[in-house]
């Protein structure tokens, strides 16, 4: 398989890495198992365009990227128009979707399995046909995002402690907002200050992320304005992972999501894979199923008896 590697130089844990020396450990991994690999190492105003770049070159078969979510979220989507295979270098802070497909977040432990990893497919989503494979959030998560970059921070801990405090300022005076929610078993208008609609249901007893990548099902998650003593303990339930024991947080599924914003739109952002964009005041979120084709570890050999899964192509 011919791959093209791209490393953010500025992206989460990338950017006290030694990055030379995890590029030439991940073009070697590939090159030992019989792929063409080549590496490039670019800053982050250029992550964009060199990833662009990869995706369309006929020559590559897949694309795989170091950084943060919202590089992932960006590389998916191309490798999803161009029908190329995405890998994930998990690099960023939360690495959702990493954790997803399962990639040791280990950077080294993290290219030996790429280099030794099988392509599945994945579900990928749209809003409004803007691709996703995390989630889109309304409310409280924008928030957040908004006032976290207005904290000046210079590592992966100092950005860590960035969002708690956003988090923490976001949640005391949480935005509010109505809405229509149209999908799975639920039709209603009600105010809001959480809505959030992710790829695949989130698991229980850990981070906010889905523990399939092809359950062809959309979570839906929601709650009311609530005063902030009720926010607080949602916020403990969210940070314990226990969220679905809390009275005041819906969680639904469905295969597609209608959501109409009935208040005022100007000015108010959505999380997109945790990217900041203008809310329309109509969003349509869809599932499409095994669309994107990605690059999983292998598990680990099973039992005697048992049929070994084929590791990705080379050639």
């Amino acid at each position: 398989m011919r791959v093209r590697v791209v490393l953010n130089r500025d992206g989460g844990t990338l950017k006290t890495a030694d990055i030379e020396a995890l590029a030439e450990e991940l073009g070697n991994a590939l090159r030992a198992r019989g792929h063409e690999a080549s590496v490039q190492i670019v800053a982050g105003k250029e992550i964009a365009q060199a990833v662009e770049d990869a995706a369309a070159a006929p020559e590559v078969e897949a694309v795989i990227v170091g950084g943060g979510d919202g590089t992932v979220s960006l590389a998916a989507s191309l490798c999803w128009r161009e029908n190329k295979v995405l890998g994930v270098l998990p690099a960023g802070t939360m690495n959702l979707f990493a954790r997803s497909l399962g990639m040791p977040l280990d950077l080294p432990e993290a290219a030996k399995a790429l280099a030794g990893a099988e392509v599945r497919e994945a579900d990928i989503c749209t809003v409004n046909g803007h691709p996703f494979v995390h989630q889109v959030s309304i409310g409280v998560q924008p928030r957040m995002v908004e006032l976290r970059k207005a904290i000046p921070y210079r590592s992966r801990i100092g950005k860590i402690n960035a969002s708690v405090k956003a988090a923490l300022r976001a949640i005391l005076r949480p935005p509010s907002f109505r809405a229509r929610l149209k999908g799975g078993d639920v039709d209603s208008v009600r105010p809001y200050s959480i809505l959030a609609v992710s790829n695949n249901v989130y698991g229980d007893g850990h981070l906010p992320f889905a523990d399939t990548i092809d359950g062809g099902t959309l979570g839906v998650y929601a709650s009311g304005p609530l005063s902030p003593v009720m926010n607080l303990k949602l916020a403990r339930d969210l940070l314990l992972r226990r969220w679905t024991s809390n009275e005041h947080f819906l969680s639904q599924s469905g295969d597609r999501v209608e959501i109409e914003i009935l208040s005022r739109t100007r000015g108010r952002k959505m999380s997109v894979d945790g990217e900041l964009l203008p809310l329309p005041p109509r969003l349509d979120i869809q599932l499409h199923p095994r669309g994107l084709k990605v690059l999983v570890p292998v598990p680990e050999p099973p039992a005697a008896g048992q049929e070994v899964p084929a590791a990705i192509p080379a050639g």
